[in-house]
């Protein structure tokens, strides 16, 4: 296995702004934090009595802490540094902020060593209903309020031509709005459309997750750190800061080139921005939304 080694020393320069601008301090990766501690250095090391409670029970992480020189991070083998001085080529940071990004960059990467695939995901229906179905019933929830039983509507299925119904009475949209009522379990236009930006975004297809979202959220606050690359106007996205966040979206693998979009993305902030105060609320927004009348498993039929 690939292991990254971060000087505690670097670490604790960049730990302030992990956390200001994603999230993430030595709470967050203490589990790597306690794992670099090497065991034949701590059985013999006369400090240790410092750290015992009344029960002669070890506090490892504020022995790591104060001992260790060197935080070791296991990734995948996706994990390129070559990749990495690419992307920096095109976006040259200063120095303390390369190290943030990189440093991020490695976090990815060990969560990829342990990533299940996406055919795992989509095989239970639980995935499907949160990442495919929900999406495309608050979008037709959404229309069919802004049109609200309107006469006359179109049904496309498959290839074939649209078949016009509700000419004269909306039976089909009653049908549909009894159902969504019922098995989407929004309250109003304006909680679906919430939803649908704030989680899945305005593009068809598999939604941002909350790590993904953290470092769209995280890189920007980042770069309004930098003078260069600071917005003007408060809570705005420029055009260089969105095609900044969409090419550290790809080194990371969060989204592919063929669908990298840098003007969704900068919408996507936008509103990140305009309803959100903190990473925090924002995240727990992000949770998947399932309705009442779902069933309680998380893996039964949801639709």
């Amino acid at each position: 296995m690939k292991y990254i080694e971060i000087p505690m020393s670097a670490f604790l320069i960049i730990e302030p702004m992990t956390k200001e601008c994603y999230g993430i301090d030595r709470h967050t990766i203490s589990g790597h934090i306690c794992d670099s501690v090497d065991a034949r250095t701590l059985k013999d090391d006369p400090r240790v009595s410092g750290y015992c409670d009344e029960n002669n029970t070890v506090n490892l992480f504020s022995y790591a802490m104060d001992t260790i020189e060197k935080i070791l991070i296991p990734v995948s083998d996706e994990y390129d540094m070559e990749e990495f001085n690419q992307f920096y080529g095109n976006h040259p940071v200063d120095d303390i902020s390369r190290t943030v990004l990189q440093f991020m960059y490695i976090l990815t990467m060990n969560r990829r060593k342990d990533r299940l695939t996406e055919s795992e995901e989509a095989e239970t229906a639980y995935w499907e209903y949160v990442r495919y179905i929900r999406p495309e019933m608050l979008r037709l929830y959404i229309a069919l309020q802004k049109n609200h039983l309107r006469y006359q509507c179109k049904i496309t299925i498959g290839y074939d031509k649209p078949v016009v119904i509700d000419k004269q009475e909306p039976w089909a949209q009653m049908a549909l709005e009894n159902y969504l009522n019922k098995f989407l379990g929004v309250d109003s236009l304006k909680d679906a459309e919430r939803e649908l930006m704030t989680i899945y975004g305005k593009k068809t297809g598999v939604p941002l997750d909350k790590e993904e979202t953290r470092y769209m959220w995280g890189t920007y606050q980042l770069l309004q750190t930098i003078t260069t690359m600071k917005s003007n106007k408060k809570k705005s996205v420029t055009n260089e800061q969105s095609r900044f966040i969409t090419d550290y979206l790809i080194l990371n693998k969060m989204i592919g080139v063929d669908e990298a979009d840098s003007n969704n993305i900068r919408v996507r902030l936008k509103h990140f921005l305009k309803n959100y105060d903190t990473l925090e609320e924002l995240l727990d927004e992000q949770n998947y939304k399932t309705s009442p009348n779902n069933p309680d498993s998380k893996y039964g039929i949801y639709f």
